[in-house]
């Protein structure tokens, strides 16, 4: 069982996430399946602490079994089962007495723990170690340490600790992140532009960047460093690369997502931005975080490892880890075992390999052999299809394009043979349809994972190269589908194949129908969220990204460069019969043509458009509907003021609107000059529109009133009328009237 030490405690006072520590505590005491508490939470605090994901920061990292590690603010002890099962003994050190106790009560089965609460710079150690491990530590080091440089001070004490060949493992943010540049707050002081600011009259904790790290580093007489540049971030990560591959190899995930902690907004493409950073070789400059191995002296030995790809969110049978290592001199790929199940998946590969290896002379899979805890595949160095798919984009070389695609549609088509589907209950637990499905072209005991980031393509020999045939199945997968997702996948990943094609159009490449795609998508949906992730809990915990570009160019342009124009019959609008067409714009005059005879295509009958020209308060005058019939349309506004030909509009949604457009109309222009109106002017119109609804509300009160007081008179002439002598003397020769009428 773990030791913990309370020798050093004096007080209570540091980090805290608050009350919720509370809740931590009794979680760890009571349960040990923490997913299971994830998914029925969604605070940052719990996802932080209890997330298994977290070992992807440490989990890729060759520790030497034999060694020692001293982990300093291991927190909630998110790590610290990690590096027990890692190393042949931890030493673990916690300011805060509560935070000691939750890593207590969640590690105390590690016989190879000692744990310690209390400041660190008044903690004595009987030896020395072989890891030290700062896990989000060095940038608060001003809180705890005392001295004018207490970064440089912090840095000697851990320099002291380590053996002569010890190694410092640094986790630790970017100054400079890309991120931080793309509207992301700063980690630590959830601002916009704290770092990027030199932190302002912050003076409790700073991160530094690339250069910075080095300094520091050189300063305290460290010897040489490797940096790990972890995406999104270390605390996080799902990928994680090297100087080997941090300006070579493309991305091939999204990495601007808004995280767990916080929302964020979105300035720019960041995916875009970081192909352009890579080309120009500075890359890991701007990574958001980085993890740094340091040597106390002299030089690191080379692990070998130059990228790590995390594909463990997911069902635990599923989790692996990819590997691209360096051996004897060549590049390899192991895939390994994240859990114990996932070894079972993996020789699946195996398997699957050693019966399909000859199965095509063009169309060949990556050779594979079984390693300790998974598979070694590998490394080819030529370019994937995708790759060359999208170089024909760039020439404009769309015959060899779609020619290259045709190559794999075939192959897959070869040995098709025609299958049922009926109560597959396979079938049915992959990709969750339950219908009895016709007779179609299938391949059976086939990967379903095509794509052609999977395919390398040896130009040369005319070969292609399979990889990643993870996906295995031993019944039968309709041919169509195969292809749909080698379409599919690559049309959504590549934005420059919309220049020439519609998904529709795209997937006619395939001879894939739309009825057919839409099933395909519920297919893969089912396929992919739920028989492969399973619903993981961390997607509770992801936050929102707000694209503000488009609001941002509406306020630093006039207008925006296109209008909507909605149309229909009689006013009968819906979200299908809305367009969008250009707003030509030039020294305040305006012009948009509407192609009616196109839209009328839709709508037969229509007779009504509601053109919005911009989406922002504005002044329009000189109005004019001209039609290539040259008939004279009538129009009316939803301005606030029409006055001597000006609608002046206060609001975000000016219209326009026509409602006699005729059968015989074909083109119509709509013009007029357009103005911006200040904040100011438009907030003193909205208050005007106010100010006249009240009036006219005032004024409708009013004339309510005079009505009610002619009705209450009415009423009071009538029963004076009705109770009267007179009127109660005709009352006989009324009744007797009646009667006379019904005989």
């Amino acid at each position: 069982m773990a030791n913990w030490h309370l020798e050093f405690y004096q007080d209570d006072t540091g980090y805290s996430d608050g009350d919720i520590e509370l809740e931590l505590l009794d979680v760890v005491k009571n349960t040990t399946d923490y997913n299971a508490v994830l998914s029925k939470d969604n605070r940052w605090p719990m996802f932080y602490h209890l997330s298994e994901l977290r070992h992807n920061a440490f989990s890729w990292y060759p520790f030497k079994k034999d060694a020692s590690l001293l982990e300093i603010g291991s927190g909630c002890g998110a790590l610290t089962g990690l590096f027990c099962e890692k190393v042949d003994h931890v030493t673990s050190v916690e300011l805060t007495k509560i935070r000691a106790e939750i890593n207590y009560e969640r590690n105390k089965k590690y016989d190879n723990l000692d744990l310690y609460t209390g400041n660190f710079n008044a903690m004595t150690f009987s030896g020395k170690f072989d890891y030290i491990i700062l896990n989000g530590v060095l940038e608060y080091a001003a809180s705890f340490t005392e001295g004018d440089s207490p970064y440089d001070t912090f840095l000697s004490t851990i320099r002291d600790l380590l053996k002569k060949d010890g190694i410092l493992l640094i986790a630790i943010e970017n100054r400079l992140g890309l991120k931080y540049f793309n509207g992301a707050v700063e980690d630590h002081t959830a601002a916009l532009f704290s770092g990027l600011n030199d932190y302002p009259s912050i003076d409790f904790v700073r991160t530094f960047s690339k250069k910075e790290m080095n300094d520091l580093l050189d300063e305290g007489s460290f010897g040489e460093r490797r940096f790990y540049y972890p995406y999104p971030d270390y605390k996080f990560p799902t990928a994680l690369f090297t100087d080997a591959t941090i300006n070579t190899m493309d991305f091939s995930y999204p990495t601007t997502n808004a995280g767990y902690d916080h929302d964020r907004l979105s300035l720019f493409d960041e995916n875009k931005m970081l192909k352009t950073l890579k080309n120009e070789g500075i890359r890991d400059h701007f990574a958001n975080s980085f993890i740094i191995e340091v040597k106390k002296t002299g030089t690191l030995t080379d692990s070998g490892i130059d990228y790590v790809k995390f594909s463990n969110n997911r069902r635990k049978d599923f989790n692996i880890a990819t590997i691209i290592r360096r051996k004897n001199g060549e590049r390899v790929v192991d895939k390994l075992a994240m859990s114990p199940g996932a070894k079972h998946h993996l020789k699946r590969m195996s398997a699957y390999y050693e019966n399909h290896k000859n199965d095509s002379a063009s169309f060949q899979h990556a050779p594979i052999n079984e390693i300790e805890d998974g598979v070694c595949m590998t490394y080819f160095e030529f370019q994937t299809l995708e790759q060359k798919l999208c170089a024909c984009i760039r020439r404009g070389d769309k015959k060899a394009f779609e020619s290259q695609i045709q190559v794999v549609i075939e192959w897959l088509w070869e040995d098709a043979v025609s299958y049922r589907f009926a109560n597959n209950p396979g079938f049915q637990k992959v990709f969750g349809t339950s219908s009895d499905l016709p007779a179609m072209p299938c391949l059976k005991n086939t990967n379903i994972d095509y794509i052609f980031g999977n395919i390398f393509v040896d130009s040369t020999r005319n070969k292609y190269y399979i990889i990643d045939y993870e996906w295995v199945f031993d019944f039968a997968i309709p041919v169509k589908y195969l292809i749909w997702r080698c379409l599919f996948f690559f049309y959504i990943s590549n934005n420059e194949a919309r220049n020439w094609y519609t998904m529709k159009e795209f997937l006619a490449l395939g001879d894939i129908s739309e009825m057919e795609s839409d099933e395909f998508e519920v297919w893969e949906h089912h396929f992919g969220e739920v028989y492969v992730a399973g619903d993981p809990a961390s997607n509770r915990y992801i936050k929102n990204t707000y694209d503000e570009t488009p609001s941002l160019n509406r306020f630093l342009s006039d207008f925006d460069s296109t209008s909507e124009i909605y149309y229909g019959v009689n006013f009968d609008f819906s979200p299908e019969t809305i367009v969008r067409v250009p707003f030509n714009l030039k020294n305040d005059y305006f012009e948009i043509t509407v192609d009616v005879a196109l839209l009328r295509e839709a709508v037969s009958e229509l007779n009504t458009l509601r053109v919005d020209p911009v989406n922002r308060a504005c002044e329009i005058s000189e109005i004019q509907i001209v039609t290539d019939t040259n008939e004279n349309l009538e129009y009316r506004t939803n301005a606030y003021r029409e006055k001597d030909g000006v609608c002046l509009f206060g609001n975000d949604d000016p219209q326009i609107i026509i409602d006699n457009v005729s059968q015989n109309v074909g083109i119509l222009t709509v013009s007029g000059v357009i103005k911006k109106i200040s904040l100011k002017r438009q907030i003193d119109t909205l208050n005007a529109i106010e100010t006249d609804d009240k009036r006219k509300i005032s004024e409708v009160k009013q004339e309510r009133d005079i009505y009610k007081g002619k009705y209450l008179r009415t009423r009071e002439q009538l029963y004076h009328i009705q109770n009267s002598a007179p009127y109660k003397m005709t009352e006989p020769l009324l009744k007797a009237r009646r009667k006379l009428k019904k005989k």
